[in-house]
């Protein structure tokens, strides 16, 4: 009984909806089929300027992302030729002062024994 009721329902409610749709439509059928066939052209022409702008967007992002990969390589390499530069311009003065290092720890040994000779003859007086 309740499936019966059921697709009555629906029955009911279809032909409702037809007759709504068709007393309520603003144009007849041909007026309507033929607003949809001019915009259809109107639609196809924008669907169309959109797929060459999509592909014209892909051709600069490609051609982008192609300039971006060597500005990348090339600012990469330029760093490593300048960090050469700068450790064989560094590599004397490390050098040097190694050297100076060296130097001033020499003399402070120099000095810690000079004093402590010094104290122990001032502990032996």
């Amino acid at each position: 009984m309740k499936t019966k009721t059921l697709l009555l329902g629906f029955i009911v409610g279809g032909i409702a909806a037809g007759v709504t749709t068709l007393l309520s439509a603003p144009a007849s059928g041909k007026e309507t089929r033929n607003y949809i066939k001019e915009n259809s052209n109107q639609w196809r022409n924008q669907l169309l300027d959109l797929k060459i702008s999509l592909l014209d967007l892909k051709n600069s992002t490609t051609s982008a992302t192609k300039e971006g990969k060597e500005v990348i390589s090339t600012f990469i390499s330029d760093v490593k030729i300048l960090l050469a530069d700068w450790q064989e311009d560094i590599n004397p003065n490390q050098e040097q002062l190694k050297f100076e290092l060296n130097s001033i720890q020499e003399t402070v040994n120099e000095l810690e024994s000079q004093i402590q000779a010094d104290q122990s003859i001032l502990v032996n007086k």
